[in-house]
């Protein structure tokens, strides 16, 4: 009896222990909110042979806490028409969400600076379609990775405004991705399945890179960010190829705040 109750303690100790440091850690939080508007050039040979350029709408969120934990949401939406001069020019419309979650590491190596360096895991789930298509007139683009983030973060003052710098990139790894048989419709795969249309994800069959660079102007509860984006998906599975090129102006804030105030 007293082995059991020494073992209960123990795990209530424990478990007392582990709310406690993700309660502490959940205290300093930064959230960020973005909307852009920017360019994209696209290729999917599943669709077509064509290339395509046009706009897309893009929009982030992210929540930071200084325990190192971090969650991301992307989301975009494009329209585009091909490149070269036809007749007739096709539209294709494409959208597509990404949810990435994990953990990062903090460095100050110098007054100001804060180096970062973690791992993600997320998903990204997305789709093509192409109007001038009656057979296969979309193309679905699946993921599921894991990624490595860095980043750098420099705090600075132009006569007596704080600003800070923000550079951050995001890099899938390895992971599965989705990608049908050239050729091969979707209804032959909701009869067939998947087999075959599931390949292991690397930088050979797809590789993806998300870079920001964003200025941080501090208003009174709140920071004005504005933010350069080069975002980069492409892949190549399946005698398949896709890519989406995209460079975005963004425009959001970021708010830090604290869940318990020290007394």
């Amino acid at each position: 009896m007293v082995r059991c109750i020494s073992s209960i303690r123990f795990l209530l100790s424990v478990l007392a222990l582990f709310l406690l440091s993700v309660y502490a850690g959940a205290q300093e939080r930064e959230n960020t909110f973005q909307f852009g508007i920017g360019s994209v050039r696209q290729q999917d040979t599943y669709l077509s042979p064509l290339n395509y350029k046009g706009w897309q709408l893009s929009v982030f969120w992210m929540t930071e806490r200084q325990s190192g934990f971090v969650c991301q949401v992307e989301g975009h939406f494009s329209r585009t028409t091909p490149v070269s001069a036809t007749l007739a020019k096709p539209v294709a419309y494409g959208g597509g969400i990404s949810f990435d979650a994990g953990w990062e590491h903090h460095w100050k190596p110098v007054k100001g600076l804060r180096v970062t360096l973690g791992a993600l895991g997320g998903l990204y789930a997305g789709v093509l379609y192409n109007e001038r298509n009656s057979n296969n007139p979309a193309n679905a683009r699946c993921n599921i990775r894991f990624s490595a983030t860095m980043g750098a973060r420099y705090d600075f003052h132009i006569g007596k405004m704080p600003l800070r710098l923000d550079y951050k990139a995001d890099m899938p790894v390895i992971g599965v991705l989705f990608s049908p048989q050239y050729g091969q419709s979707y209804y032959d795969i909701s009869q067939n399945g998947v087999g075959g249309c599931i390949l292991p994800m690397w930088f050979g069959t797809g590789f993806n890179l998300r870079q920001q660079l964003a200025l941080d102007i501090p208003l009174r509860n709140f920071s004005l960010r504005i933010a350069y984006v080069n975002d980069i998906r492409q892949q190549s599975a399946n005698d398949i190829k896709w890519h989406d090129w995209g460079h975005s102006a963004m425009i959001g804030f970021v708010r830090r705040f604290t869940l318990i105030r020290n007394r």
